[in-house]
């Protein structure tokens, strides 16, 4: 399943026992994909979340979606 959230797909996200659903992203995707910077926490670890991005160095970041905002699709669905 892919993630759309606020126009960015993403391919790697985690959905906790409660529904709280967050990723990594990445500080280049975060100057890609503007006017997400207050939703992110400072520190993070593993590989960027975005689809078609595997960065996986000290520059990541957590996410954590409002799920209000959130929109699951099949890996074979267009976006």
């Amino acid at each position: 399943m892919l993630l759309l959230y606020k126009g960015i797909v993403f391919d790697d996200y985690n959905i906790d026992e409660n529904g709280n659903i967050w990723s990594q992203i990445c500080a280049d995707c975060l100057k890609k994909f503007k006017g997400i910077e207050h939703e992110v926490d400072n520190f993070g670890s593993g590989i960027c979340g975005v689809r078609g991005c595997t960065n996986d160095n000290d520059s990541i970041h957590y996410i954590d979606f409002d799920s209000q905002n959130v929109s699951l699709f099949d890996d074979d669905d267009e976006i």
